[in-house]
Protein backbone atom coordinates (compact mmCIF):
# COMPACT_ATOMS: atom_id res chain seq x y z
CA UNK A 1 0.00 0.00 0.00
CA UNK A 2 2.70 2.06 0.87
CA UNK A 3 4.85 1.48 -2.64
CA UNK A 4 1.65 2.47 -3.93
CA UNK A 5 1.12 5.78 -2.28
CA UNK A 6 4.92 6.56 -3.41
CA UNK A 7 4.35 5.52 -7.40
CA UNK A 8 1.38 8.04 -6.84
CA UNK A 9 2.93 11.17 -5.73
CA UNK A 10 5.88 10.57 -8.31
CA UNK A 11 8.40 8.66 -5.82
CA UNK A 12 10.95 6.22 -7.13
CA UNK A 13 13.32 4.00 -6.22
CA UNK A 14 15.86 1.91 -7.53
CA UNK A 15 14.15 -1.26 -7.42
CA UNK A 16 10.71 0.39 -7.34
CA UNK A 17 9.49 -1.20 -10.90
CA UNK A 18 10.14 -4.98 -9.25
CA UNK A 19 6.79 -6.10 -8.46
CA UNK A 20 6.58 -8.42 -5.07
CA UNK A 21 5.38 -12.15 -6.13
CA UNK A 22 1.92 -13.27 -5.02
CA UNK A 23 1.74 -13.63 -1.36
CA UNK A 24 5.64 -13.31 -0.32
CA UNK A 25 5.37 -10.02 1.62
CA UNK A 26 8.54 -8.18 2.12
CA UNK A 27 10.93 -10.93 0.74
CA UNK A 28 9.08 -11.02 -2.97
CA UNK A 29 9.83 -7.85 -3.51
CA UNK A 30 13.38 -8.46 -3.85
CA UNK A 31 12.91 -12.22 -5.55
CA UNK A 32 15.23 -11.98 -8.77
CA UNK A 33 16.79 -8.81 -8.42
CA UNK A 34 20.13 -10.14 -7.54
CA UNK A 35 22.85 -8.68 -9.96
CA UNK A 36 25.77 -11.09 -11.05
CA UNK A 37 28.99 -10.25 -10.35
CA UNK A 38 30.96 -11.63 -12.91
CA UNK A 39 34.40 -13.86 -11.54
CA UNK A 40 37.15 -12.21 -13.71
CA UNK A 41 39.80 -10.83 -12.03
CA UNK A 42 41.58 -7.64 -13.61
CA UNK A 43 45.20 -7.53 -13.73
CA UNK A 44 47.47 -4.94 -11.40
CA UNK A 45 47.63 -2.08 -13.91
CA UNK A 46 44.21 -2.37 -14.74
CA UNK A 47 42.66 -2.51 -11.48
CA UNK A 48 44.47 0.64 -10.62
CA UNK A 49 43.35 2.34 -13.20
CA UNK A 50 39.53 1.50 -12.15
CA UNK A 51 40.42 2.54 -8.64
CA UNK A 52 42.09 5.97 -9.71
CA UNK A 53 39.29 6.99 -11.71
CA UNK A 54 36.41 5.99 -9.97
CA UNK A 55 37.46 6.55 -6.48
CA UNK A 56 40.30 9.16 -6.73
CA UNK A 57 42.92 7.26 -4.93
CA UNK A 58 44.50 3.42 -5.09
CA UNK A 59 43.03 1.20 -2.76
CA UNK A 60 44.50 -2.06 -3.14
CA UNK A 61 47.64 -1.36 -4.09
CA UNK A 62 50.19 1.90 -5.30
CA UNK A 63 51.50 1.92 -8.90
CA UNK A 64 55.28 2.55 -7.04
CA UNK A 65 55.19 -0.11 -4.87
CA UNK A 66 57.38 -2.89 -5.62
CA UNK A 67 59.65 -0.10 -7.88
CA UNK A 68 61.92 1.03 -4.90
CA UNK A 69 64.79 -0.80 -6.60
CA UNK A 70 64.26 0.48 -10.27
CA UNK A 71 64.01 3.85 -8.84
CA UNK A 72 66.50 3.88 -6.45
CA UNK A 73 68.90 3.79 -9.61
CA UNK A 74 67.69 6.87 -11.24
CA UNK A 75 67.55 9.43 -8.02
CA UNK A 76 70.16 11.24 -5.89
CA UNK A 77 67.90 10.38 -2.21
CA UNK A 78 64.32 8.91 -1.06
CA UNK A 79 61.56 11.31 0.08
CA UNK A 80 62.08 11.37 3.18
CA UNK A 81 65.60 12.31 2.72
CA UNK A 82 64.68 15.13 0.77
CA UNK A 83 62.50 16.16 3.57
CA UNK A 84 65.11 16.30 5.61
CA UNK A 85 67.99 17.99 3.78
CA UNK A 86 65.12 20.89 3.30
CA UNK A 87 64.06 20.82 7.09
CA UNK A 88 67.47 21.52 7.40
CA UNK A 89 68.36 24.35 5.07
CA UNK A 90 67.94 27.62 6.27
CA UNK A 91 64.34 29.46 5.34
CA UNK A 92 64.77 31.38 1.81
CA UNK A 93 68.46 30.36 1.85
CA UNK A 94 70.26 27.73 -0.68
CA UNK A 95 69.80 24.26 -0.24
CA UNK A 96 72.77 22.58 1.61
CA UNK A 97 75.94 21.05 -0.37
CA UNK A 98 75.48 17.99 -1.39
CA UNK A 99 71.67 17.41 -1.04
CA UNK A 100 69.19 15.96 -3.36
CA UNK A 101 68.78 16.56 -6.88
CA UNK A 102 66.48 14.18 -8.33
CA UNK A 103 64.16 12.05 -5.66
CA UNK A 104 61.02 9.82 -6.99
CA UNK A 105 59.35 7.73 -4.83
CA UNK A 106 55.96 7.50 -2.58
CA UNK A 107 54.53 8.18 0.88
CA UNK A 108 52.22 5.65 2.78
CA UNK A 109 50.75 8.80 4.78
Amino acid sequence: MERRREHDVGIATLFSSVEPAEGAGDAGRWEGTRVPIPEREFDKSQRLAFEKEMLGLYVSDHPLLGLEAALSRHTDCSLAELRDAALAAEPGGAAPEGSCALSAGWSPR
